[in-house]
């Protein structure tokens, strides 16, 4: 999502992140596979899907003649939380049926 314009109703912004979050767990809801393997590497496109979003956020709103670091640091706090909130429930439901290979995918994404 690229801030356009120059709109700092925070709560306007709030919304917007957060329809676009729904948007990504629906999406990966239904990329909701029957293998685990698959299951990983759905959570792991939707994460690096926001995550692609968020760098393209900043860069529009560095850019700016005057950048815009207060919705940097809004859409960074939103961002990095609700992946990590996706990550913790990933692994709370499949941390135990997970192979060798899908920890070190996890891992490996978040470092």
């Amino acid at each position: 999502m690229i801030i356009i314009n120059h709109d700092t109703d925070s709560e306007k912004l709030r919304r917007q992140e957060m329809n676009y979050l729904a948007q990504q767990e629906e999406k990966l809801e239904q990329d909701d596979a029957e293998d685990d393997e698959t299951d990983v590497d759905s959570l792991l496109f939707v994460c690096s899907e926001i995550r692609d979003k968020l760098i393209m956020t900043i860069d529009a709103c560095l850019a700016q003649p005057t950048p815009r670091e207060d919705i940097v640091e809004f859409y960074m706090n939103i961002l990095h939380m609700h992946i990590l909130q996706m990550l913790e429930q990933y692994w709370e439901q499949n941390a135990i049926a997970l192979n060798a290979y899908q920890t070190l995918q996890l891992v490996d994404w978040n470092y």
